[in-house]
């Protein structure tokens, strides 16, 4: 048999569009698929007869059962994905370290929580008049983006500038550098070092 398409309206005629039949696709709105069956025409005939009810091909596309707990989104073609961990956290559940000058860092996603291979991130708040201080990174390079309060930003060797919301910084691999706290509100950012400092592996 042939398979070809039928557009809603040629279903109510007696003969039946081919694939690739100029004016039809299988892209085209409304077209459904369906199998053909050729043979000599007949007077008042068509040479093919479509075949009711949409192409199935259960020996290429078997429809596996689901195991208990997976959902449609989580198979293909049969195979179930499952996830030893979720990929994701939420900040709030997450317990922040106290630093000296006062500020609270979280660790977000790293290789000890979520295994990531070559990036975590984490969130820093730091609290009004406070910093965080030079320190610098020999082997990753930091990038982070501030979501609310103003700083000033040094970094070795480059200058120093005030920045604020909406901001994205990176930090290259051996400058020391740091952040000032200069505004009436805590300073909040996201930070992601690549690769992993050491202690995100642990």
């Amino acid at each position: 048999m042939k398979q070809g398409f039928i557009g809603r309206d040629a279903r109510r005629h007696s003969g039946c569009l081919l694939r690739g039949a100029r004016g039809v696709s299988a892209r085209q709105p409304g077209a459904v698929p369906c199998l053909l069956r050729c043979s000599p025409p007949s007077p008042g005939q068509p040479l093919c007869q479509a075949m009711a009810g949409p192409v199935r091909s259960p020996a290429r596309h078997p429809r596996l059962p689901l195991q208990a707990g997976a959902s449609p989104a989580g198979t293909r073609e049969g195979r179930v994905i499952t996830l030893d961990k979720p990929p994701f956290v939420k900040a709030s559940d997450v317990v922040g370290e106290e630093r000296i000058p006062k500020r609270v860092s979280k660790l977000l996603l790293s290789p000890k929580n979520v295994g990531t291979k070559g990036a975590s991130m984490g969130l820093n708040v730091t609290a009004v008049g406070s910093m965080i201080p030079d320190h610098v990174h020999e082997d990753s390079e930091e990038l982070m983006f501030i979501i609310s309060g103003r700083a000033k930003l040094v970094i070795e060797g480059m200058g120093e500038w005030e920045v604020g919301p909406d901001t994205a910084i990176y930090s290259p691999l051996g400058k020391k550098h740091r952040l000032e706290n200069i505004g009436d509100e805590p300073l909040k950012l996201v930070w992601c070092y690549t690769p992993p400092l050491p202690t995100h592996y642990k």
